[in-house]
């Protein structure tokens, strides 16, 4: 690049993997079912992205699964060198524990290439989750 008056550097664009959408049902609130449907479809973007985490899943029904399984994949997501979009539909269909918990986690130390969003027609987890009370707009309050 030649340094003359009116030349800007250009910042390149960031590389930004195709969203993955997840098209939730009511078969889909277990820990284990939600995982794999989630790492599935991150694995369609890198293998490597999901290759800790789904050892993990496989240990389902183990103490401390969610939480080792979410950990791996912030790792792995953060180390990842694209932009990732991640959208959960039907969102209501989640109420189990364990499914909102490793959702809380990944929300909450999600780095700074993922983009999550839920679309929902009601609070998931029916609002008994502090989080997701938080966090919901119903419609037409958004901005």
């Amino acid at each position: 690049m030649q340094d003359r008056p009116g030349a800007r550097a250009k910042t390149p664009a960031p590389v930004v993997a195709r969203p993955r959408l997840l098209q939730l049902a009511a078969e889909d609130d277990h820990p284990t079912h939600f995982f794999d449907v989630l790492l599935t479809a991150l694995k369609k973007v890198d293998p490597v992205l999901v290759k800790d985490a789904a050892v993990l899943a496989s240990r389902s029904g183990q103490e401390g699964m969610v939480e080792a399984l979410v950990i791996s994949l912030v790792r792995a997501l953060a180390a990842h060198p694209r932009e990732m979009v991640i959208i959960l539909d039907d969102a209501h269909h989640l109420w189990r524990a364990g499914v909102l918990k490793g959702l809380q986690l990944l929300l909450e130390y999600a780095p700074q290439n993922l983009q999550c969003a839920l679309a929902t027609r009601s609070v998931p987890g029916g609002g008994t989750v502090g989080w997701v009370q938080d966090a919901w707009t119903p419609p037409g309050d958004g901005p």
